[in-house]
């Protein structure tokens, strides 16, 4: 019994430093596993926040697009209304 005991321990102890190494081992392919996706998420929200911003600077020009077709728009009305006749005024550029 005197020699088991110990036996038994030594056993126990080999076990418990092998199963932790295992465990860190899984752990350390976990963290490299976690920082390559972030690494790919972080990679993502960049392209699409570049997106954004490239869509909200072609929706200000639509914005201002519509705006001067508008005011063309209401200068060919008022045109008409104060009936002046042909030429109508010229569109202006870019509209």
């Amino acid at each position: 019994m005197d020699i088991i005991i110990p036996a038994l321990s030594g056993l126990v102890g080999s076990l418990l430093t092998a199963g932790g190494m295992i465990i860190t081992g899984r752990r350390g392919h976990q963290a490299t596993e976690s920082q390559t996706l972030i690494n790919g998420l972080q990679k993502r929200v960049n392209g699409l926040e570049a997106r954004v911003d490239m869509l909200e600077g072609k929706r200000r020009e639509d914005a201002l697009l519509i705006r001067r077709m508008g005011d063309h728009i209401d200068t060919l009305e008022s045109h008409i209304r104060d009936e002046l006749g042909p030429p109508p005024p010229p569109r202006p550029e870019g509209v």
